[in-house]
């Protein structure tokens, strides 16, 4: 977990299969070997599904995640849930989801 943007904390989910710096891979060079669908080859996609509640003593204003598609719920001022679900994807970036409160 980090503070970024001066008033949001991150949690991020380290996601990537492939190396994380130095060149680009081509697909050939990949880790995992492909996996083939219908005739068509793609590259080893998997499913994905996380479910995360943010408890706090003060007010949570705002929840959002620029990496992957969430969906969130409001129990209380105080408690949000999180849940993420994908099927079919390439684990190629990380999760990484922002969040605030009223008072930082």
């Amino acid at each position: 977990m980090s503070i970024v943007y001066s008033s949001f904390y991150e949690f991020r989910l380290q996601n990537s299969m492939t190396p994380r710096y130095g060149r680009s891979l081509r697909p050939n060079e990949l880790i995992f070997a492909p996996v083939y669908k219908n005739k068509t080859s793609a590259y080893a996609k998997c499913t994905w599904s996380i479910n995360l509640r943010i408890k706090s003593q003060k007010t949570i204003a705002k929840v959002e995640s620029f990496t992957h598609k969430i969906n969130s719920k409001k129990i209380s001022n105080n408690e949000t849930e999180i849940i993420f679900e994908e099927n079919d994807i390439l684990p190629n970036k990380d999760f990484a989801l922002l969040y605030t409160f009223e008072e930082f």
